[in-house]
């Protein structure tokens, strides 16, 4: 950590205002991209008619399992990919035909792109050479950024002569120095070890909060999703599932495949009994319970329905609960305990994060399960 101990986020010298000033929303609208089949069968869907809108300085994170249609997604952004049908919007101009160089977009990639035969300084020069500047004025950007970043003292190096988090911190100094319309990044921080990567993340959403930047941000990591972004979007099969807030998505998901996806989730099928103005009562495992609805979903009686529990909202006891189980799984990882219940012939995945106040158990144990009802989510598919 010693390579990145200095924080990116210090006072500034006026540098954002610049940079916010030129940030736009982005706007997709019935975004469709379509591959050929390499069997000669129908056309691969990758994108499938999405609607999304990220507001200017807004961070939005494209989340989704290999081959959902996030990095497709973000290459039409940039104009690497064109859509087979759809637009595009920068602020108010539809750019769905124009070339990626056109666009006024800076993109920061997994693996960084650096030029191995410039100095850290010539990287971050080589975009302002496009432009049509004079060498005070790109020497002038250069310097700012290189000052913002906190650069300074490896300008001169080559990129083999410093580590990958400095290596990573080039190539966002490079993007942002051009200072564009919105920022993407293709995965930026998945080469670097966990700890690394953590401090980056931290440090990369501190700095784009502050630039007031409009991003899009690709990634397969759920925590960094969670810890960076204004807006998650789930992408599954070139579809939205859903978009939110991080707390939104965690705590309503709309469907099993996000409540699976984010974090972990525990389903127990069950049957509406009754409806209450602010709560379902329902039947599940011989046991009755009732579920307040918060998300205001609409079921009838009788629809058979799945209650999504996260492990951290079920509670171990050896005093009466809602059901009665067997402990057939405990791991101890200091600050928590993981456990796997049987319940009725279905395994129960269970997370307590204060073990040493709630007590231990261990494998063979008979116990009760308490659910945490508030936090129970009922789900249709």
């Amino acid at each position: 950590m010693s390579e990145t101990v200095s924080s990116l986020t210090k006072e500034a010298t006026g540098y954002e205002k610049e940079f916010s000033s030129k940030s736009s929303r982005v706007l997709l609208k019935q975004l469709m991209k379509r591959f050929p089949s390499h069997e000669g069968g129908d056309p691969v869907v990758a994108v499938n008619n999405i609607d999304l809108e990220i507001k200017t300085g807004e961070l939005t994170t494209l989340l989704g399992p290999s081959g959902c249609g996030k990095t497709t997604t973000l290459r039409m952004v940039a104009g690497f990919e064109i859509p087979t049908s759809g637009e595009i919007y920068l602020g108010d101009e539809n750019v769905v035909t124009k070339a990626p160089n056109k666009r006024d977009i800076a993109m920061v990639f997994q693996s960084y792109a650096l030029f191995p035969h410039l100095s850290v300084y010539e990287n971050i020069l080589y975009g302002l050479k496009l432009k049509r500047m004079t060498k005070e004025q790109m020497h002038d950007k250069a310097s700012k950024v290189v000052e913002l970043m906190q650069l300074e003292p490896m300008k001169n190096r080559f990129p083999n002569q410093i580590s990958g988090g400095q290596q990573q911190r080039v190539a966002l100094a490079r993007a942002i120095v051009i200072e564009p319309r919105v920022l993407l990044f293709d995965e930026p921080l998945s080469n670097l070890d966990a700890k690394l990567r953590e401090y980056m993340r931290d440090e990369l959403r501190k700095l784009q909060r502050r630039l007031g930047i409009t991003s899009l941000y690709v990634t397969h990591d759920q925590g960094e999703a969670m810890a960076i972004s204004d807006k998650v979007v789930i992408m599954n099969s070139g579809y939205i599932e859903q978009m939110g807030t991080p707390q939104e998505i965690y705590e309503y998901p709309a469907s099993r495949f996000v409540a699976n996806f984010i974090g972990k989730s525990n389903f127990m099928t069950g049957n509406i009994a009754a409806r209450e103005e602010e709560a379902y009562v329902v039947n599940v495992k011989n046991e009755s319970m009732k579920i307040p609805n918060p998300g205001k979903q609409r079921f009838q009686v009788g629809d058979q329905v799945y209650l999504a529990v996260r492990p951290e909202s079920i509670h171990l006891t050896s005093c009466d609960g809602q059901m009665a189980g067997e402990v057939t799984k405990a791991v101890y990882f200091g600050a928590r305990m993981e456990y796997e219940v049987l319940v009725n012939s279905e395994t129960l995945f269970v997370e307590d994060y204060n073990p040493q106040k709630n007590g231990m158990f261990h494998e063979g144990d008979r116990v009760n399960v308490q659910f945490d009802l508030p936090s129970v989510r009922l789900l249709q598919d």
